[in-house]
């Protein structure tokens, strides 16, 4: 929320009335896909996402003819994902893969250090 203030709201008022609409529809939205999808991402990653697109709309958004930023910026993040939704989420399924082995693994070992020989 700070990266969204500091870059699109600086010294602005608006922030106030626009903040819960861009928590909700900005910065939880990908939880919301990714959720649908089954996976999830660590939290370093899922912020690094929301980064880059915010970082995108910096570099190359108009962003002197928006009128309304948070409309903007929810549009923004779903077209990254439309374009970008299945890199994502191959990479979550794969870090779901490599957790559930990972607890597999560790049930294994409690289960066989509990059997008597």
């Amino acid at each position: 929320m700070g990266a969204i203030r500091n870059a699109f709201y600086p010294g602005d008022d608006r922030w106030f009335k626009n903040q819960q609409f861009i928590r909700f529809h900005v910065v939880t939205w990908p939880a919301a896909w990714l959720n649908a999808k089954g996976v999830t991402l660590p939290p370093a990653r899922y912020k690094a996402i929301i980064l880059d697109v915010l970082q995108g709309i910096k570099q190359h958004g108009k962003t002197e003819a928006v009128q309304f930023w948070p409309g903007y910026l929810k549009h923004c993040l779903q077209t990254h994902f439309k374009v970008h939704g299945q890199e994502i989420y191959e990479e979550a399924k794969a870090i779901r893969n490599q957790v559930e082995r990972a607890l597999l693994a560790c049930q294994r070992a409690g289960e066989a250090s509990r059997d008597p020989l």
